[in-house]
């Protein structure tokens, strides 16, 4: 797929991956998803990193201050 903006064409040669629901962007996700996990895998610091995160996203649970009335 080719854009024109303002007499400039720019390829998007990933505009089918738009449509989150087609079959070929699901098969598409699972392949990159596989890629991924075999690379973070091999991380040696990344249970680390997941409990550091994990207690720093549980900060979310408060929510913003406010004034008591």
């Amino acid at each position: 797929m080719t854009d024109d903006y303002f007499g400039t064409k720019v390829e998007d040669p990933y505009r089918w991956l738009e449509d989150d629901n087609a079959e070929t962007t699901k098969k598409w996700v699972i392949e990159q998803n596989k890629v991924t996990d075999a690379y973070l895998s091999k991380i040696p610091f990344r249970d680390k990193i997941r409990a550091t995160a994990g207690k720093t996203l549980e900060l979310s649970k408060f929510g913003a201050p406010f004034k008591k009335r």
